[in-house]
């Protein structure tokens, strides 16, 4: 599918021909394979296939990239040329042994038809769920990724990275009250028929159960309040309350709450945060990052106190530290940035309902939706989408239309409780304009005070 091997060699040549640290080849190919359900309809079935590479040229705290579809030693090298004019002045380029790599390639699955044939069986069960409910959609996305990273140093990495996501969205109606429930299931894996339909089932049960929910559910109550977050509710609060403040390059540039904290404690002795890219299945998982580091545990906080910040190449030698492998991009058109994997808040000893207990009058969270954070204060607010009254160390009736409000450093210090299980939730993340598959996890924990706002 592209062509004629690339002469590596070459290309890194050009690249260095003016001088610079060291430079790298990103080559890139996709196949991508998408159905959408919409209420009894296939709205959509699509195969398609991009295929590219980036160049990366590094001096000191200078780097320039170019990219493009081309996927040609010539075109390549022109473009590593480029680059090389950009360097303000030369230096001495090391001898380097780079093997001539050929282009990743493979061949596409072609049965489209069991895909949509189970998508519809999906989104047919769930309007067969309730009556109430007006619309059900299912979005089906499967991904074979294959990447290849070159560098000036002799580095050498290929990996076949494979992916699916089923996401069922479902609208309940009662009068002109509607209500929106949403749930997915992603994993890294090929398709299988038998396991997406479990999955899948239990998506489309899980997003009209909320949507449903919804409908009766009275507003949730407004003020400070004790708050517990289900395992099953994912780490997407950590994620970003939390995580991205301790992304290397945000360091860097001073926009993290946490710059100066290195050492210091910074959460509950309870808490200990890990991004873990060697966790086999999950969406954010990986053997090589988008530079060819191997896949790493990292732990980010330990006991409370803050051991380390996640790192890709660039920022990890300015920082004088190794790589931790969370050099990531969205597409060989774009750079690679610091970015998390799957951050894990490691789990407790306590069973979930003992986490729950002493709360007397609070707001128990099952699923969160969207979320905003500023990384410099650590301020955020985030949505739930599924969430309960507490009343004396019990889960009472849902509520809707709540709010969290916090700050990430001090929401740290307010976790009293960490239960003994651990709920996981694949997503997707934003940075600069760049997604990439992430997962977030943690167990049951209790928050001794947050802002519930509401409707």
């Amino acid at each position: 599918m592209l062509g004629r091997p690339i002469d590596s060699a070459r290309v890194l040549r050009a690249a260095l021909s003016n001088g610079g640290d060291w430079a790298e080849l990103f080559l890139e190919e996709r196949q991508l394979t998408t159905v959408f359900i919409d209420h009894g309809r296939v709205e959509s079935v699509d195969q398609g296939s991009d295929a590219g590479a980036g160049v990366r040229l590094v001096r000191a705290d200078q780097t320039s990239y170019g990219a493009s579809n081309a996927l040609d030693t010539d075109n390549l090298v022109t473009i590593a040329g480029g680059l090389a004019v950009a360097v303000e002045a030369p230096t001495e380029v090391r001898a380097a042994t780079v093997p001539e790599t050929a282009a990743p390639s493979y061949k596409p699955d072609e049965a489209l038809a069991e895909r949509v044939e189970l998508c519809s069986e999906i989104e047919a069960y769930a309007r067969g769920i309730d009556l109430r409910i007006a619309q059900i959609s299912v979005a089906y996305a499967e991904q074979q990724r294959r990447i290849a990273v070159v560098d000036s140093a002799g580095l050498w990495r290929e990996e076949l990275q494979l992916s699916i996501k089923l996401t069922v969205f479902a609208t309940a109606r009662d009068d002109d009250d509607l209500q929106l429930g949403q749930s997915l299931f992603a994993r890294r894996a090929s398709f299988d028929r038998q396991t997406l339909r479990r999955y899948g089932m239990q998506a489309a049960t899980d997003a009209v159960r909320i949507a449903c929910l919804n409908l009766d559910a009275p507003a949730a109550p407004r003020g400070a309040m004790p708050v517990v977050i289900a395992g099953v509710a994912g780490g997407t609060m950590v994620h970003e309350a939390v995580g991205h403040g301790l992304e290397g390059d945000l360091v860097e540039a001073g926009f993290s709450v946490y710059r100066d904290q290195l050492g210091q404690r910074i959460a509950s002795e309870q808490v200990t945060l890990v991004d873990d890219a060697t966790l086999v299945g999950l969406r954010g998982s990986f053997g090589i990052d988008d530079e060819g580091q191997l896949a790493e545990r990292t732990v980010l906080i330990e006991n409370g106190v803050l051991k380390g910040f996640m790192h890709n190449r660039t920022t990890a030698a300015r920082a004088g530290v190794k790589t931790t492998g969370n050099g990531r991009r969205e597409s060989y058109k774009h750079r690679p940035l610091v970015r998390m994997s799957n951050t894990v808040l490691q789990p407790g000893d306590l069973e979930p309902a003992r986490v729950l207990a002493p709360v007397s009058r609070g707001l128990y969270v099952k699923q969160l939706g969207a979320g905003e954070v500023d990384t410099v204060s650590g301020d955020f607010v985030f949505e739930v989408t599924e969430g309960y009254l507490i009343e004396n160390g019990q889960v009472g009736h849902a509520v809707r239309g709540a709010t969290l409000c916090g700050n990430g450093p001090e929401v740290l210090h307010k976790i009293e409780a960490i239960g003994n299980d651990l709920g996981f939730d694949p997503g997707t993340c934003g940075k600069d304009d760049q997604l990439v598959p992430i997962t977030s996890a943690q167990p049951t924990l209790r928050i001794s005070e947050l802002i519930v706002g509401g409707v």
